[in-house]
């Protein structure tokens, strides 16, 4: 990314230290230094205080970042919608194999095999905190909303800095995982059935 060398060159064009800079857009000298090295990236507000502060466009500031972010956003978007994928994927399959090795046993035993049920809501349950965690790392990692609100900015979209768009991602998330978790119980009871 080229924003750090550009904060550097406006910052040291002005002949501003790193703790001047720090200290007129209200941030630690050593944010001012994890942003020139690339460690970590300004949000829009502080993109907007230093195009201010530098008298300079946000355009002039970012340069070729906003390619690099819009990739890196893509290649993560692709990795959650993946991962989500191969969560739902395995959840069919969880639910389908246990269905049919309860009824199964179920049948065998004539009464249910609440461990064996267990077993399965805690693979489940183990998956799920697996995959959730790997998105979380994702997301932290790459500061994704961050990105998205540049984006936006830069489109001339209005930025939403609220977390009430992401609550309808959650719900559609959580029932769509309940219709697969019926959809495929109730595919894997109809199999058994019909095997056995």
């Amino acid at each position: 990314m080229e924003l750090g060398s550009q904060i550097r060159r406006y910052r040291s064009e002005r002949g501003m230290s790193q703790d001047d800079l720090a200290g007129r857009i209200f941030v630690s000298r050593q944010t001012i230094s994890n942003w020139e090295n690339d460690r970590t990236y300004p949000d829009v507000q502080n993109l907007l205080l230093l195009s201010n502060l530098f008298d300079v466009t946000i355009d002039q500031l970012i340069k070729g970042d906003l390619d690099t972010m819009k990739q890196a956003l893509d290649k993560d978007v692709r990795s959650m919608k993946i991962l989500n994928m191969i969560l739902y994927g395995l959840a069919a399959v969880i639910f389908i194999v246990d269905g049919l090795v309860l009824y199964g046993v179920a049948i065998a035993k004539r009464e249910w095999p609440w461990l064996l049920s267990l077993m399965g809501l805690f693979a489940l349950l183990v998956l799920l905190g697996l995959i959730g965690g790997i998105e979380e790392n994702i997301k932290r990692r790459n500061d994704i909303r961050t990105y998205r609100e540049i984006k936006a900015f830069l489109a001339g979209e209005k930025v939403e800095r609220s977390d009430r768009g992401r609550l309808p991602s959650l719900r559609k998330r959580l029932l769509l995982l309940l219709l697969v978790i019926v959809v495929c119980a109730v595919a894997g009871y109809a199999l058994a059935a019909l095997l056995w």
